[in-house]
């Protein structure tokens, strides 16, 4: 894996609302999908390590000093453990620890790349892509270790899950020449193709999906097909998440 360098950008809970608000065609600010404060970051990647810090870049510490390659950390639902993937082992492989950077286990072990993981809404399970089987496919495996589950989606390119607020669904980006988000029922329902993008992710209303275009960052509601502006004019975006 390669070092990458990146900008963090807060966006108010404001704007999103009035954005959420303009995606489903109504007036006024939409209470659903609008966190209550900035959008944060509770752990992140820089120079493949780990780290935590506050919303306001201050206290940066290291969550577990490694000369592994670690990435894409997660923060479980109730904010104890951290999901995320590491070269430790040798190939990119899940992992989870402790938020204070104890008690680290294995989760895959495969021949391919395990990539973006996504908790379910009770911490119990993980869903996340693997190409161990050749293109990337999604899968969900306990979050205490156990057998991994292929997650049906009827497409062979899938990454970047999301799984929702409400436990029903998994956002996800599709690869079908170019990039889109999709939606799958978990319940056993068909996949929809929602949109021109990749890097989606749900709001705390499970209806509205903050994704990248590339250029912009919109928001989208999977009801309708809406989708609005959330931010654009910077360049390249990608990879937002939501406060918590």
């Amino acid at each position: 894996m390669s070092t990458r360098r990146a900008s963090l950008l807060l966006v108010s809970a404001l704007g999103l609302g009035a954005a959420a608000s303009a995606a489903a065609g109504t007036s006024g600010h939409s209470a659903a999908p609008a966190p209550t404060s900035q959008l944060a970051v509770s752990a992140l990647a820089s120079a493949e390590q780990i780290y935590s810090q506050l919303p306001d870049g201050s206290s940066t510490r290291r969550v577990m000093p490694t000369t592994a390659a670690d990435s894409e950390p997660v923060r479980s639902p109730d904010g104890t453990r951290l999901a995320f993937v590491s070269t430790r082992d040798g190939n990119p492989e899940l992992y989870v620890l402790g938020a204070n950077g104890s008690g680290a286990h294995r989760l895959t072990r495969t021949h391919g790349v395990e990539s973006s993981p996504s908790w379910s809404p009770d911490g119990g399970e993980i869903v996340y892509s693997s190409d161990d089987n050749g293109s990337p496919r999604l899968f969900r495996i306990s979050s205490s270790g156990g057998d991994a589950r292929a997650v049906s989606t009827g497409y062979n390119f899938c990454t970047e899950p999301s799984w929702s607020p409400d436990g029903r669904k998994v956002a996800f980006t599709v690869r079908q020449g170019g990039f889109s988000i999709a939606v799958t029922d978990l319940g056993g329902g068909a996949t929809r193709i929602l949109a021109s993008g990749e890097d989606g992710v749900w709001g705390a209303d499970s209806r509205h999906l903050l994704y990248s275009d590339g250029s912009s960052l919109r928001l989208l509601d999977a009801q309708n097909g809406r989708t609005v502006p959330v931010v654009s004019g910077l360049g390249r975006v990608s990879e937002p998440t939501w406060s918590h």
